[in-house]
């Protein structure tokens, strides 16, 4: 008769019904090798390390103000600048709007076109890259409320 320990049972779960740690970890019983996690059951199973390396390219200082005013429909920087600026309890300034504009611009969130010269007419707008981030994180502002408001 094989002998059964009280820790474990052939579905992996201990006496209590409970699922044994290394299990739960993911790690096979005499092994330290890591298993293949299961993707969750709505499909939504994220890579962490991409996962930050996306949030990276948008964490400075004003680069949600303007991908969302941007959003908005807000496609001129004198325009930017002003609902920003309104906005904001600080003042965002043309140099710092500008490298923002050229930052979001070069990791492909924004695009621009100059439609005049003279005088100097220039618009901004979102690729689908930044539409699509957006969008994430207007859900994820979204749970944050909803959050707020059940254990408030």
């Amino acid at each position: 008769m094989a002998e059964h320990h009280a820790d474990q049972d052939v579905a992996g779960e201990n006496a209590g019904g409970l699922e044994h740690p290394a299990a739960r970890q993911g790690l096979h019983r005499g092994s330290d090798r890591l298993a293949t996690p299961s993707p969750r059951r709505n499909g939504a199973s994220a890579d962490w390390r991409r996962l930050r390396s996306r949030l990276d390219t948008i964490r400075g200082k004003w680069d949600l103000a303007v991908l969302m005013n941007l959003e908005r429909g807000v496609e001129r920087p004198g325009d930017l600048i002003d609902v920003i600026n309104e906005q904001a309890e600080e003042q965002i300034s043309w140099k710092v709007l500008i490298q923002t504009l050229r930052r979001l611009e070069d990791e492909g969130y924004v695009n621009h076109r100059e439609v005049s010269r003279l005088p100097r007419v220039t618009r901004y707008w979102l690729r689908p890259t930044g539409r699509r981030v957006i969008s994430a994180l207007a859900r994820l502002d979204a749970w944050y409320a909803e959050d707020e408001q059940c254990t408030g």
